[in-house]
């Protein structure tokens, strides 16, 4: 059987588990709002269908729930496989298009992240601009 650890901190609950067993049985319901930081683009590339899915399912339909993504973008072909292999992996506005298709998608903002201590070692490893 599939567990969940749910922590609370004032009126958020976060949840401790394997992402790919949850379910809206599992969590208590489905939600109004999601904040994913950076946890889409720790998935491998390969199943983030499955993940987007899942928390599609998650997220109440009426009233339209609302999805707050933070993710990287930047020219992962140019940076040592290695480097990215447990993530992060850059992910396009497109592909979050693609990945939600019955959400409406909007781009908030989008700012130089490339020396920011999250990408420190993509640097290193010669790339130069990461936009989050």
């Amino acid at each position: 059987a599939s567990v969940m650890t749910a922590w609370y901190a004032g009126p958020c609950i976060l949840f401790e588990g394997d992402w790919f067993d949850a379910t809206p049985e599992l969590l208590g319901g489905k939600f109004a709002m999601a904040f994913d930081h950076d946890a889409l683009v720790s998935v491998d590339p390969a199943r983030r269908k499955e993940y987007a899915s899942i928390l599609a399912r998650l997220l109440k339909s009426t009233p339209p729930s609302r999805l707050l993504l933070l993710a990287p973008e930047f020219d992962e072909s140019s940076v040592d496989a290695a480097l990215t292999a447990l993530g992060p992996h850059s992910l396009s506005i497109e592909e979050v298009k693609e990945l939600f298709p019955g959400f409406r998608v909007k781009l908030l903002s989008e700012e130089e992240a490339i020396d920011t201590l999250a990408f420190r070692r993509l640097q290193q490893a010669g790339l130069a601009s990461v936009l989050q």
